[in-house]
């Protein structure tokens, strides 16, 4: 008999057991993620900041973020974090800082990642001259064993 978490769901089903990604599980192991690059010239779109791969065997959760352009900076430009070069969910077009690399705020909920999966912050210049600028990007979360996820629940992200 197996002893993962959903087994125990569903041998004790009075037993509050939270899933994977809402209490991180005692071998969840953490990750902290950082890229910095220069201000790329105008135009540009969809520079990589920071890139990683999900480890094999493994899901996750990003729990806190940070992005800042160090340097002063005036003009138009976004950033995105993708999933598989696709957006998460509300993801796809940051106007400004949600905040920054050396205090990173905490999402919410968390942005699962998966398997395999290529995590990217990208950064698009579409009017800040460069003059020694640095773009910063962060992200910090945890990975654990992905058969600890119930496979009848849908991930949508």
């Amino acid at each position: 008999m197996s002893n993962t978490r959903v087994e125990l769901y569903r041998q004790f089903p009075h037993l509050t057991i939270r899933p994977p990604h809402i209490d991180p599980p005692a071998d969840a192991s953490p990750f902290d993620w950082q890229g910095k690059i220069n201000m790329p010239a105008i135009p540009s779109a969809n520079i990589v900041i920071l890139s990683f791969t999900v480890p094999r065997g493994l899901n996750g959760m990003i729990k806190k973020y940070g992005n800042e352009i160090d340097g002063g900076v005036a003009g138009a430009y976004s950033y995105a974090i993708r999933h598989d070069s696709q957006p998460f969910r509300y993801y796809s077009n940051i106007l400004f800082s949600l905040g920054p690399v050396d205090a990173p705020v905490e999402h919410p909920l968390g942005l699962r990642v998966l398997e395999n999966q290529v995590i990217t912050f990208v950064f698009t210049n579409t009017s800040v001259i460069p003059a020694g600028q640095s773009v910063l990007a962060r992200v910090m979360g945890f990975y654990y064993p992905k058969e600890y996820d119930d496979p009848s629940i849908r991930i949508v992200q």
